[in-house]
């Protein structure tokens, strides 16, 4: 599977951050429409079919990520470990 675009990451982080279409359009220099083109195209790529689902999803693809980072800076526990620990602090996020 192909990765997911860095316009289609950014908007979606800007989602997460609460911005409106419009808003992320005139930020980034772009159509409302052409915002909502890459989120639909977001919703293909992550398999769901609104907007809480794919931030959801966006979530949990950055989990890796983190866990390596916070391998790397902490190091006390695996890479393994530190992906379990992301999970369930977005878990009980989740569920608050």
């Amino acid at each position: 599977m192909r990765d997911l675009s860095d316009r289609k990451r950014e908007i979606i982080d800007e989602l997460e951050r609460g911005k409106s279409y419009k808003e992320i359009a005139a930020e980034l220099c772009l159509s409302e429409s052409t915002i909502r083109t890459h989120v639909h195209k977001a919703f293909h790529f992550y398999g769901v079919d609104h907007r809480g689902a794919l931030l959801r999803a966006h979530r949990r693809s950055k989990v890796p990520w983190a866990a390596v980072m916070l391998h790397e800076q902490h190091g006390l526990l695996s890479e393994e470990r530190w992906r379990e620990v992301c999970i369930k602090v977005l878990d009980a996020l989740e569920d608050a």
